[in-house]
């Protein structure tokens, strides 16, 4: 999070300096929406999947070894997924590929919090953690298309920082509430994915309606 925050401030716009960084950004829309839809993937990530060692051991009692296993597995898978995403985009679009990602992410990350043994949690961890991997990088590689050029160093710094901040924030958070129950962050983090996902849809749909009449 410091190493964001460094490269934040030492990013200067091409503007005036007596002006707020965001005055006069051409890209202020997309930094604001884009900034709000990592601020939710970071909370739900933090708030259970950052703590899915944890849950895993108290849940299942699943040994270290067997966790080192299943984080090297979810290294192989989220880069193979990444390899499908030129794929996945040619066929859905971005937007489309996002939309359908985030849904599938939904219910493979309820699946971890109520699966009944820990192999079905560790099948259900791997896939939600490569097709969120898929996600994410359409997510930036859309961000960056909407994002004027000069202005793209700015808009990356800013969305790396408000994302770890938030996923800190999760952790923090999800920790205490794991004290109470086990599973109730994974709960309340699927609810969390379910409005980034509807709010990326709205935007995508106001985006694509101002597209249209901006062509008639």
């Amino acid at each position: 999070m410091y190493l964001a925050l460094a490269a934040f401030l030492m990013v200067r716009p091409d503007k005036p300096i007596g002006r707020s960084f965001n005055r006069g950004l051409e890209s202020k829309g997309t930094l604001y929406r884009f900034g709000l839809l990592n601020i939710l993937i970071g909370l739900a990530a933090g708030m259970f999947i950052e703590l899915a060692t944890y849950f895993l051991s108290v849940k299942f009692k699943v040994e270290s070894a067997s966790i080192g296993m299943l984080y090297f597995t979810t290294s192989i898978s989220g880069a193979l997924a990444n390899m499908a995403v030129p794929k996945v985009s040619r066929r859905l679009g971005t937007s489309g590929g996002i939309i359908a990602s985030l849904m599938m992410v939904l219910a493979l990350h309820l699946s971890v919090a109520v699966a009944p043994t820990s192999p079905i949690a560790a099948a259900s961890y791997i896939a939600r953690t490569s097709v969120m991997n898929l996600s994410m990088t359409l997510l930036s590689s859309l961000m960056t298309r909407m994002t004027v050029d000069r202005e793209r160093a700015m808009v990356n710094s800013f969305i790396s920082l408000v994302s770890m901040a938030s996923g800190g924030l999760g952790t923090a958070l999800g920790g205490t509430l794991m004290a109470f129950n086990i599973e109730l962050p994974g709960y309340i983090s699927t609810v969390i994915y379910l409005a980034s996902t509807a709010i990326f849809y709205m935007i995508f749909r106001k985006q694509k309606l101002t597209s249209n009449s901006a062509e008639t």
